[in-house]
């Protein structure tokens, strides 16, 4: 009788840690989702402003016709370079 108690104890007992450790690695594994989601998120919004920033500098620089002429400018100004 005291065994088959114990049986029953010691079943439901290892029964509730195997369902605990589930929920864990449940868990852990929508955070490290969530992780991955937010890393993506960040990199986009970076690449985002990688390339408004490049389209700035690019207007700043002028076409090639102007960075040309500021060039030849430069180097026929006197002194030293």
């Amino acid at each position: 009788m005291l065994s088959s108690i114990a049986g029953i104890v010691l079943g439901a007992l290892f029964q509730a840690l195997r369902e605990w450790l589930a929920d864990r690695r449940a868990e852990q594994t929508l955070k490290d989702l969530g992780r991955a989601e937010g890393a993506a998120a960040t990199s986009t919004v970076i690449a985002e402003k990688a390339d408004a920033q490049a389209k700035v500098n690019a207007a700043d620089r002028g076409s090639a016709t102007d960075v040309a002429r500021r060039l030849r400018e430069r180097l026929a100004k006197p002194g030293p370079q």
